[in-house]
């Protein structure tokens, strides 16, 4: 009873011996051969094991592997590091890298002056976030469009002309590098993708190729000319991108194609010309002030992209509403007057907007400018607002003009405006202003407009006086 006992045991604990040496995956382990005794030398360097069979297990444990100049050729075996997350193998002489494309975990991969041709096998490696693959064969990099979490990519000196998958890669966005230079790029990738790369917030460095640009429209070439300073001669690519800021303000101008090549352009006005296309300026990234009011445009969608604005001027465009801006939260300057706008509750983020010209429109509910916190200055003249306490805890306003409206009652701005200067409210149906006298903030050197009020006699022989003695210059 005591032998079989024992017995028992034994067989016990040489099953599970036995299966604790198997790989995770149930089977047994497996040893590992390697091709290229340079990547061999590598694995047992990065494993501490000099000598004996490398097996499947062995390799599982690895996450990082880093070679530099050890003359590897193959690396076949590779495909056992499951859990492998950051891999380089620089100055080498490979040029087959289909082994990786079952390394889920890669984040990082370094193939720099190498061989490599084909990189079809990163395809389904959608966790890479750093690529560096400079000096290679490379030409087609389709296998990139859908690694959505990269943040840089290293593709200099290849073959590559066309880059229109990194443009379909949506997740190249804001604050990434991609890095192209010494490739041969196509006039679509120097003229439109890297445009568009840039103007999603994505760092691209390439070399600049000079390139003629003719302009369909006489006038708007005149305006290119006087900024350049070159009255005549050829006009390259290469001097469009030195333009910074460009004044076509009523120059009968109506085509600005050509301007896609001013890519370092930051302050554009177009006002008062005969534009009906201003999609063009998706391609400008730098871009923060516009001013492309009084056009017939027919097509404004493009704005609404234009998400690095800090200054937009569009007036006379017989807008509505504000929704065309809603995603334009970066302004700090808004001018929207001579329009037919009564809807202003777009204005709901605009944390940073300081100044605000919304004159000549048809508005009356103006709740929303209770959220505009960085407010110095708004402006309401000529529209149908009533209600006015919106303003009267703006910490940072200092004017603000509501001339021409239907305001009776201002008794909400006896307190807040500690920063008060001026107000405009003027045209109105005000007869009570003691709001004004009882807050202290209303003082030396401020003014107050209140011409065309009917203004009571109190208001006239008593609270005028009482501004007047502190300071205020009132205007009745």
């Amino acid at each position: 009873m005591i032998t079989f006992r024992r017995l028992f045991i034994y067989l016990f604990v040489i099953l599970f011996v036995f299966s604790c040496e198997k790989s995770p995956t149930g089977s047994d382990p497996i040893v590992v051969t390697f091709p290229d005794a340079n990547f061999e030398a590598l694995i047992r360097e990065v494993l501490d094991k000099s000598t004996g069979d490398i097996l499947d297990t062995d390799l599982e444990a690895i996450t990082n592997i880093y070679s530099h100049n050890d003359d590897i050729t193959n690396i076949t075996g590779i495909e056992y590091c499951i859990n492998l997350s950051n891999f380089g193998v620089d100055l080498s002489n490979i040029s087959d890298i289909s082994k990786l494309e079952n390394l889920t975990k890669l984040q990082l991969l370094s193939f720099v002056s190498n061989e490599i041709i084909d990189i079809t096998a990163l395809a389904g490696l959608k966790n890479l976030e750093q690529i560096y693959l400079g000096n290679n064969q490379i030409s087609n990099i389709n296998a990139l469009s859908g690694l959505t979490k990269l943040t840089y990519l290293n593709v200099v000196n290849n073959q590559i002309s066309d880059i229109e998958p990194l443009v379909n890669n949506a997740g190249i966005d804001n604050g990434d590098e991609v890095w192209l230079k010494n490739n041969p790029l196509s006039a679509a990738s120097t003229g439109t993708y890297i445009l568009q790369l840039e103007a999603r917030g994505v760092t691209v460095y390439y070399d600049l190729v000079e390139t003629v640009v003719t302009f369909s429209d006489a006038n708007f070439e005149a305006v290119i000319r006087n900024a350049l300073n070159k009255p005549t001669g050829d006009i390259t690519s290469i001097d469009l991108a030195a333009i910074t800021e460009l004044n076509g303000s009523d120059k009968d101008i109506t085509d600005i194609t050509g301007i896609e090549y001013c890519t370092n352009l930051t302050n554009l006005n177009l006002g008062n010309n005969n534009i009906n296309a201003i999609s063009v300026l998706s391609t400008l990234p730098k871009l923060r002030r516009l001013t492309v009011g009084n056009n017939p445009i027919t097509n404004l969608d493009i704005i609404s992209n234009l998400t690095n604005l800090e200054y937009i001027s569009i007036m006379y465009l017989n807008l509505t509403d504000l929704s065309l801006i809603s995603n334009l939260i970066n302004l700090t300057s808004l001018e929207v007057r001579y329009n037919q706008i009564s809807d202003i509750s777009a204005l709901i983020n605009f944390v940073n907007l300081e100044y605000l010209s919304i004159n000549d429109n048809q508005i009356s509910d103006i709740g929303v400018v209770t959220n505009l916190l960085s407010a110095i200055d708004i402006n309401f003249n000529n529209n149908n607002v009533t209600d006015i306490s919106a303003i009267a805890n703006l910490p940072n306003l200092t004017g603000c003009g509501f001339a021409n409206n239907q305001i009776s009652d201002i008794s909400s701005l006896s307190t807040g405006m500690e920063k008060f200067q001026y107000i405009y409210i003027l045209g109105n149906q005000i007869s009570d202003i003691k709001a004004l006298v009882d807050n202290g903030n209303v003082g030396d050197g401020d003014t107050v407009y209140l011409q065309n009020n009917p203004l009571s006699d109190t208001s006239k022989n008593t609270y005028i006086p009482q501004l007047e003695a502190r300071g205020v210059t009132v205007h009745q």
